[in-house]
């Protein structure tokens, strides 16, 4: 059994780079200290290199990723590391690892004993004078390319006289140092260098002897000095050129110089003559069948064409106009953005304008108490001093009954201070609102109509909780409440217990603050049980709730949807409320985003009274809410 001594031997494998820049090195043999190749069986490889035959190179992609696939030699030494499945030996990075042996590139074609065939795959594969030696495999034999050789005759080896190392990337080696006697040659000398060297070296040289002699064995033996002459030239290549040249001889074609210096002899040039006139009609008919074929071809290739062209112009116009219908639409595109963002900046210069009016407005007013102030200074002082009399006496306006107040439910009010300033006009919310939609992803293209349903409707119903979050945040500067329909609501008064009064009592005290109640999953409960007395408000048979308030004008009240199987809806009570479209692409959004820009101020509930001027058939859909 073959033993490797890594000290004094180098392996011998093809390289199988790995996608982390690492490399696996498949061993097929060894060279020892004189470079002689040693080849390993499976067995072998398996044995010498455990567990699996190959060498590990750490990094090897850095220095030599170009003999990716490729044949090398290299270092190696023992893999200091222990473990199930390690490589016994990796790559020794202090020595240079180099391609070994020669590759061997195979041609689908087979090089035979004719030279034509053999000129034209040369010919096809680049191997005529080619600029650096290759080793070619065609069938059962290596041929030999020198470098830029002018030579004809290649020579070969049988492939069962060479070592060839197969790989499993489909590349061929031979080991450089193991390289027999060659076996033989082949001709790789087309008909037109064969031709020409017939004429030249025979037929120019001994034209009077072989007219002479009238037939082609007065030929040979000219050939025959002429072959031996040569150097190298095998057997198989003399018998291969000898019967080509007899095919070929009848039949070849002399220049105009060439049959002119044959001319010159006397007896020649009446021999062509009289061959002339003898063949003279049969010729003109040969050649005008051939003239008419050759047109009829070119006529042919010629309407081919014209239909290519015709096809080709038709793809180019048609790609023209696709290109042209293109940029109308991107210029169609681009006007309309042009036109929405001057839109935009035409809202905000209707604000600025508004703005300054407003404050100009707020200066003048402020110069004119000033000065009123001024002037009534003493009085003011005097009539301070009975207000402070007054005041410590009776009871004080926002004093609520002290049993309601001990049976209401404690709310959690939340506020929102983000502008410092009013809006100027209900459409700097209306604004507002569509960026508070679009940077949570909401359908933002209603912002409008839903702006307009919170001045028509007392109470909204919205698809989403993101939508009445959308609502409120738009305001910018707001109070709101959350509260949660319980499924054992029997009556309005639970409603006004568990929330309603407390927002209410606050919008009282706070009545320049919009406020706005939230009530999640109104449909827990039966909603015409609770809810009546809010639709009849909103249709005008009542201007108060059953406990003698009225709704206040800051208040809006925002209701939403439990899922799952819930208690079914009430058209009539639905038709009746302002219902937001519930379309069908549900909204997923797993934390709110807010989009205050102050420039637009706070909605007031003086500002949401405005907006309610020139409004008019005001939307309700109500219907996309009920179960078909």
């Amino acid at each position: 059994m073959k033993t490797f001594d890594f000290e004094n031997n180098n392996p011998i494998g093809y390289v199988d780079i790995l996608p982390n820049g690492n490399a696996n090195i498949d061993i097929v043999g060894y060279v020892d200290s004189l470079n002689v190749f040693h080849r390993l069986n499976s067995r072998e490889i398996v044995d010498l290199f455990p567990p699996k035959g190959r060498v590990f190179a750490h990094n090897f992609i850095q220095r030599y990723e170009s003999f990716r696939n490729r044949l090398v030699c290299l270092a190696v030494m023992p893999n200091a590391k222990d473990g199930e499945g390690l490589d016994s030996y990796i790559w020794d990075k202090s020595v240079t690892v180099y391609e070994y042996g020669i590759q061997i590139k195979t041609l689908k074609a087979n090089l035979s004993e004719d030279g034509e065939n053999n000129f034209c795959i040369f010919q096809e594969n680049d191997l005529i004078e080619s600029d650096s030696d290759k080793y070619i495999l065609s069938g059962d034999r290596v041929f030999f390319v020198k470098a830029r050789s002018k030579e004809r005759l290649i020579p070969y080896w049988n492939i069962s006289n060479l070592d060839i190392i197969d790989t499993s990337f489909g590349k061929k080696y031979i080991p450089a140092s193991q390289l027999p006697e060659k076996d033989g040659c082949i001709d790789i000398t087309n008909d037109d260098q064969l031709i020409n060297w017939f004429m030249t070296k025979i037929l120019r040289k001994h034209y009077t002897e072989i007219m002479a002699g009238g037939s082609f064995e007065a030929v040979e033996q000219y050939l025959v000095t002429a072959f031996n002459d040569m150097k190298n030239l095998t057997p198989n290549v003399y018998k291969s050129r000898l019967d080509r040249i007899k095919k070929i001889s009848a039949n070849f074609i002399m220049t105009l110089d060439e049959l002119n210096e044959i001319s010159d002899i006397p007896w020649v040039k009446n021999v062509i003559q009289q061959t002339i006139d003898t063949h003279k009609q049969s010729i003109i008919s040969d050649s005008s069948a051939e003239f008419k074929a050759q047109l009829d071809k070119l006529k042919e290739e010629h309407d081919l064409q014209i239909e290519l062209e015709k096809e080709r112009y038709k793809e180019e116009v048609n790609k023209l106009k696709s290109d042209y219908d293109a940029t109308v639409r991107s210029i169609s595109d681009d006007e309309a953005k042009a036109v929405a963002q001057l839109e935009e900046k035409k809202l905000d210069i209707e604000i600025l304008d508004e703005t300054i009016a407003s404050k100009k407005k707020e200066i003048d007013n402020v110069e004119t108490l000033l000065k009123n102030v001024n002037e009534r200074k003493n009085d003011i002082v005097s009539d301070f001093t009975i207000i402070k009399e007054v005041l410590g006496i009776g009871v004080s306006a926002g004093t609520v009954d002290n049993s309601e107040a001990s049976s209401k439910k404690a709310l959690n009010i939340e506020d929102i201070d983000q502008a410092d300033e009013e809006c100027i006009m209900f459409n700097a919310y209306k604004k507002s609102l569509e960026d508070t939609l679009k940077a949570n992803k909401i359908p933002h293209n209603n912002a409008s109509t839903i702006a307009d349903m919170l001045v028509e409707y007392k109470t909204m119903l919205v698809p989403d909780i993101a939508y009445a979050m959308s609502i409120i945040h738009a305001a910018q500067r707001c109070l709101y409440a959350i509260e949660y329909v319980n499924v054992g609501w029997k009556s309005f008064d639970d409603l006004w217990k568990d929330g309603l009064v407390g927002i209410v009592q606050h919008c009282e005290a706070e009545p320049g603050m919009m406020h706005f109640l939230i009530l999640q999953n109104i449909n827990l409960s039966y909603i015409p049980n609770y809810m009546q007395p809010l639709v009849d408000i909103q249709m005008g048979i009542s201007s108060t709730f059953p406990q003698g308030l009225s709704f206040p004008k800051n208040l809006r009240i925002l209701c939403t949807l439990a899922d799952g199987d819930v208690l079914p809806m009430s058209e009539k009570c639905l038709s009746y409320i302002g219902c937001i479209e519930n379309e069908s692409k549900e909204i997923h959004i797993s934390q709110f985003k807010t989009a205050y820009n102050p420039k637009y101020g706070f909605l007031s509930p003086s500002k949401l009274e405005e907006g309610a001027e020139g409004l008019s058939n005001v939307p309700n859909f109500y219907k996309s809410y009920i179960d078909e």
